[in-house]
């Protein structure tokens, strides 16, 4: 989350308060998305990563379709690659990733998994 130059955040929490909404998050901030494809060879040796990143937009579309579109060109010329996808837990990042070629296992990424078993762990 990042605080937007004309955010307004004391405004719009003043607005929510005053419609009787709950008020959660940083207010005046919104999300911004980044993502990166990194390859690595036999040897577990990383030998290249892309990095991408977008400033806020809806469902992070431009984010996705670039992620997607340097995919389908890095298997086109090395169709031999194995994929794994990694993300964290938002829906909307699996929805995309699982309708990305080829089809692979998909991993949560560490820290949202601890992240999760912690707070199961805490109410067991």
């Amino acid at each position: 989350m990042v605080p937007m130059k004309d955010g307004q955040g004391e405004e719009k929490r003043a607005r929510a308060k005053a419609d009787g909404k709950l008020q959660r998050g940083p207010a005046g901030h919104q999300e911004v998305g980044c993502g990166t494809l990194s390859i690595y060879d036999a040897e577990d040796e990383r030998l290249r990563t892309i990095r991408l990143a977008r400033m806020p937009e809806p469902k992070k579309a431009t984010l996705k379709g670039t992620l997607g579109a340097e995919l389908t060109a890095i298997l086109a010329q090395r169709p031999d690659l194995l994929v794994t996808k990694l993300a964290d837990g938002a829906k909307d990042n699996w929805e995309s990733l699982t309708e990305l070629d080829p089809p692979s296992p998909q991993v949560v990424d560490f820290f949202h998994s601890a992240e999760h078993l912690q707070a199961a762990l805490s109410v067991a």
